[in-house]
Formats: structure tokens, sequence, C-alpha cells
């Protein structure tokens, strides 16, 4: 059944707690067995070690219990604590590659999408100028109202060091997909050809074209005039996903 559960998550907790169930079935069968092998194991030499082992297999309905109760607890304890340690790690990662300045700036009030919220020019270059200033990078995010629904967009100005925030995969240029629909789009996700950064962005566009914005496009952000290339000629230099 674990098997065959696939990506159900109903199903998949069902045949784990059936697995479990299992186990603590047969944990008195099992603890009856070795404790018999044990005591028989023991009868030359320890009296005392084989009658303590015949009465675990004796008294199954105190011994069974209780090792099939600590069985389930360091299972879960050990599940836990994989659980646990694969967050940290999948957070670390996701630190080390998102979080490369040391200090992050933005203008003050609500609405990271609203067009006034920005920083003014003098004090973009006052920072910049500040003794001890690198480099910098700049983002920008506006809501662009269509006749179909509201578009959220978002421009990036990158320093050098920041580009491995942004996990790209590697490929043949000459076999970049041009055109998908929204169901290519989430079978690229299912059968793990879209991985890294590029999975939320497909989940985000799949999200609006359900919300009936007719089509989104991924740009590279750094070749020039890579919008302009997309709008207006027929092969486009980015992926256009569509209902």
């Amino acid at each position: 059944m674990i098997a065959g559960s696939g990506r159900s998550v109903f199903a998949g907790f069902t045949a784990l707690f059936l697995l479990l169930a299992s186990v603590a079935a047969l944990t008195p069968s099992v603890l009856r067995a070795l404790a018999r092998l044990a005591s028989r194991a023991l009868a030359g030499f320890s009296s005392v070690g084989r009658l303590a082992l015949e009465d675990v297999a004796a008294s199954l309905s105190r011994t069974g219990v209780a090792v099939a109760a600590l069985g389930m607890a360091v299972a879960a304890m050990i599940g836990v604590s994989i659980m646990v340690e694969s967050f940290r790690v999948s957070l670390r990662h996701w630190l080390e590659q998102t979080m490369r300045a040391d200090i992050y700036i933005a203008a003050p009030g609500p609405g990271v999408g609203r067009p006034e919220r920005r920083l003014e020019p003098a004090v973009l270059d006052a920072l910049i100028a500040t003794p001890g200033v690198a480099d910098h990078s700049a983002s920008r995010s506006v809501i662009v109202h269509s006749s179909r629904s509201a578009i959220a967009l978002d421009a990036l100005h990158l320093a050098p060091g920041s580009y491995a925030g942004i996990d790209l995969t590697a490929g043949d240029p000459q076999t970049k997909l041009s055109r998908v629909t929204a169901t290519e789009a989430s079978e690229l996700i299912k059968n793990g050809s879209a991985s890294g950064g590029m999975i939320p962005k497909l989940q985000s566009i799949i999200a609006l074209l359900e919300r009936g914005v007719h089509s989104a496009h991924i740009i590279s952000g750094t070749k020039r005039n890579a919008l302009l290339s997309e709008i207006f000629t027929d092969k486009g230099t980015g992926t256009m996903v569509h209902g």
C-alpha cells in the first residue's frame, strides 16, 4: 500500500498506520520467540537470567504491551528527529542561498506592491556611498491591474554575488521550452523536470492562470532586451505559460 500511495497524503498516513499497527501486533509473538531462544542459550550459564527470560515469555500481557509501546516511542522519536534535522538543513540551505547580504533596507509603509513604496534615488545613492558597502542589489515590486486580474511584477538588479541565490537548471539552450500549458507546467513539477527556485515560480504562475490570467512569461534578468524580445518576437527568449 505504501508503494501504491503515490502522492496521496491520506493513503500514505493510512499505510504508515497499518505498518505500525502490524509491528505492534507482531511484537508479543516475536518477543516470546526471542525470550525462549535466549532462555535456552542461557540454560548452562545463568539460572537467574533463564528464569527472567521465561517470565518475560510467560507474561506477554504485560511485557508484550510494554515492549510494543517502547518500540513505537523509539520509532516516533527517530521519525521526529529526522524530520527536524531535514527542516534544519533545508532552512540553512535556503538562508545561505537567499540571505546573501549583511543588511536589508526597505521603504516604510504597508504593502510591498504599492507604487509609492520605494526608496528615493538620493537615499539609495547615499547608502551605496557609505564606507564599507562593497556592492548592492535592488528590487522593486508593483501590482499591475489588468482587465482580467491584478498581476504582481518583480524587478531585480542583482550584485554578482547574489546570483547564487537564484537556483537555475543547467541544460541545452536549444531545448528550451518556449511555450507550455498550465497542465504541462504541473507535470514538470511532478516528474522533477522543474527543480529548485523554478518550482515556486511555476506554482505562482499556475495559481494566476487559475484566477483568470491569460498567460505569464518567465524570462532571464541578465540578458539585454530580454523583455522586448519576449514580447515582440515569435521565438522569444523565455517561456510562456498559458491556460
